[in-house]
């Protein structure tokens, strides 16, 4: 009987394995981002390879990341947290050197690097290639102004879980794209803060299907009124949506109350003393004749709202 011929070993197969295995391990990862269990069995894995630290940083920070947000103390926290530090200053330019040329920044979760910051066109170039180096399910996007509607298209989105576009310029034009974009639908955590966002954009983001599994949505310093206040509270096709932050907009205490009413006092934030003193601006407009319509205040210059602002009889206290 023939004998079934046996692979000889060398160490070139043996990389070509162990990068194998690596990239099915962090598939895995990637089709289950919550779930501790296949990250702790790549730990035992590289702990047999002789990756002990590699694996304590995974066992480690999947220990602190179980902790309850509200009351992280634990008996061992202390030593979890410095554990994590020791690992990180030794070895996470070590660790996270594959990347370095395609992110602008990363940070490590649960043992990976989870999030990333890049610009929209590293992104558009190297998604793919990104998602075979690490489990990332968080990108703070830079530069996304004149790309967002090829980035809408990209399919490598869909490994994404939370993105942020952190002033970006965007205005209600540019969100059309994003909204009627299908890789979107696995997106629980959105971060729109600092751009020219007015209640048409609400709107638009309310109103999108592709959305409707979101569950933190960041519209923070935009110019956003009562009207963008309604249409957050009423609903739309946002389900999902717990958490909404609002702060630095243009809302006054009747869009609070619609939207306490669907989230409650806990999960809408405001930032400390911004919904006073954008409550006093907004009377202050009104009171000058200038009308909050269903667009809020768009059509207003900044420096205009700025010096508004001066104006208010308690200026001195500001944030």
């Amino acid at each position: 009987m023939d004998q079934v011929p046996r692979l000889s070993w060398s160490p070139a197969r043996e990389l070509r394995l162990s990068a194998d295995y690596e990239a099915a391990f962090f598939q895995t990862i990637l089709d289950a981002p919550d779930d501790d269990t296949p990250r702790l069995i790549f730990a035992d894995w590289l702990e047999e390879r002789g990756e002990s630290e590699r694996a304590q940083l995974i066992r480690v920070q999947c220990e602190l990341a179980r902790l309850p947000a509200d009351n992280p103390r634990h008996p061992q926290y202390a030593e979890w947290k410095a554990c994590e530090q020791a690992l990180l200053r030794t070895h996470e330019r070590e660790w996270a050197a594959p990347l370095a040329r395609l992110v602008n920044g990363w940070e490590f979760r649960r043992g990976f690097i989870d999030a990333v910051t890049m610009t929209v066109a590293a992104f558009l170039d190297h998604g793919e290639q990104l998602f075979k180096l690490t489990p990332v399910t968080h990108v703070r996007f830079l530069d996304s102004r004149y790309l967002l509607p090829v980035l809408a298209d990209c399919p490598a989105l869909s490994r994404l879980r939370r993105v942020q576009f952190f002033s970006h310029y965007l205005d209600d034009a540019a969100l059309p794209a994003l909204a009627a974009s299908p890789h979107l639908r696995q997106l629980v955590w959105l971060h729109l803060g600092k751009n020219n966002l007015t209640n048409r954009g609400v709107g638009i983001l309310a109103n999108s299907p592709n959305l409707a599994a979101l569950q933190y949505l960041n519209l923070s310093a935009n110019f956003i009124s009562r009207a963008g206040a309604r249409i957050l509270a009423a609903g739309g096709t946002l389900p999902a949506l717990t958490a909404v932050d609002l702060s630095n907009n243009l809302i006054d205490l009747e869009g609070v109350a619609a939207l306490r009413q669907r989230f409650g006092d806990n999960l809408v934030c405001f930032g400390q003393g911004s919904l006073s003193q954008l409550g006093r601006l907004v009377e202050f407009l009104e009171r000058q004749g200038v009308p909050q319509g269903t667009e809020g205040y768009p059509e207003l210059p900044l420096e205009r709202l700025e010096h508004w602002l001066s104006q208010l009889p308690s200026a001195a206290g500001r944030d």
